[in-house]
């Protein structure tokens, strides 16, 4: 290595003919602890991740991996260089962290479907981001500047959904004494996103099911018709294709809004991209702390092996919790595993 012209990332072969992977990165990190090492496989195994990583590995890379992942990557490890000042790492895309092979065709969707007026179906585990996508669809796209909207249909009785999401007129019930706006008429030229849609009742999902079709809606207790650019982003944790064969939803809507879908990975199957979730977590934490706060190579390795049900959410939570609870400067395996069972 020269010392005149130190590097900040170094990109390793797992499979090298003549070397070991992991007596170089010893040796690259006992010459400069601070560099940030990519191991690239075309062997992934969570063990070998979890020896890199106790050897201060910075992210571990399957093959194979295009340009633009290698960029994305290098651009997290190694942040700031282009200013000359160092920042810590920031989402990777509209607040969308990971690099694993799920996310980036995630990504690359949203990118292809952000600026379409096409009802957009995101299905997923609880806790894996739903909301984030609907945000990255709306703000990396021609609606940024106009209202983005979320609704959770879990949240409320069925009566009370359809007049937040279509509104009345005046007299259009007992106690209907004002004109109240619906969500869709208030994200005109924006984004609704509506949570939990297979909780919404057969016959809100007809009165939605004919805005998609349609651009129009009459609020509740009216005869006249309001057209409005609105699109709808609908999210679902169940089964979809199991609640339209139980007629729990209906299937003309389904089909509609399943033109445009996006399935999000559990994190447990993306495990490549615990580390750098966590490092973004921790980052943030450290900052809203006001302290300065590392992760060990314990701490990740436990991450690594745990099932996360909870998802990306539960993962965030447990980290906060460990922040909270403990004012020390490195969160160890001993902080992650109490936290666990808290």
């Amino acid at each position: 290595m020269d010392s005149a012209n130190p590097f900040d990332a170094a990109f390793i072969y797992m499979k090298m003919p003549c070397m070991d992977c992991f007596e170089v990165l010893k040796e690259l990190k006992d010459i400069r602890p601070s560099i940030m090492a990519i191991i690239l496989t075309g062997y992934g195994s969570i063990a070998d991740a979890v020896a890199a990583i106790k050897l201060g590995g910075y992210h571990y890379l399957t093959k194979p991996c295009d340009m633009s992942e290698i960029e994305e990557v290098l651009r997290h490890a190694a942040p700031g260089k282009e200013s000359g000042t160092q920042k810590a790492d920031g989402p990777f895309y509209q607040g969308i962290v990971g690099v694993s092979p799920g996310i980036r065709e995630v990504i690359s969707f949203i990118r292809m479907v952000k600026d379409s007026n096409l009802p957009v179906l995101i299905c997923g585990e609880s806790g894996t981001g739903k909301e984030l996508v609907a945000r990255a669809l709306h703000f990396d796209s021609v609606r940024k500047d106009h209202p983005f909207i979320a609704i959770n249909c879990a949240s409320l009785k069925p009566e009370l959904l359809e007049n937040e999401l279509f509104g009345h007129v005046k007299g259009a019930f007992t106690g209907a004494t004002d004109v109240k706006e619906g969500l869709i008429k208030a994200a005109d030229n924006g984004t609704l996103f509506i949570d939990e849609v297979g909780d919404m009742n057969p016959v809100v999902q007809a009165s939605l099911l004919r805005f998609i079709e349609t651009g129009q809606f009459r609020p509740l207790g009216s005869s006249k018709e309001i057209s409005v650019r609105t699109r709808i982003i609908a999210a679902i944790n169940k089964n979809i294709e199991e609640e339209v064969s139980f007629k729990r939803f209906r299937h003309d809507l389904y089909y509609r809004l399943n033109v445009c879908r996006i399935n999000l990975p559990s994190l447990r199957d993306r495990r490549d991209d615990i580390p750098v979730i966590m490092r973004y977590f921790v980052s943030r934490l450290s900052e809203a702390a006001g302290r300065d706060i590392t992760l060990s190579t314990g701490a990740l390795e436990r991450c690594l092996v745990h099932s996360w049900p909870g998802n990306v959410r539960e993962l965030f939570h447990l980290l906060q919790r460990v922040v909270i609870l403990n004012k020390d400067p490195v969160i160890t395996r001993g902080h992650i595993e109490a936290a666990m069972q808290s």
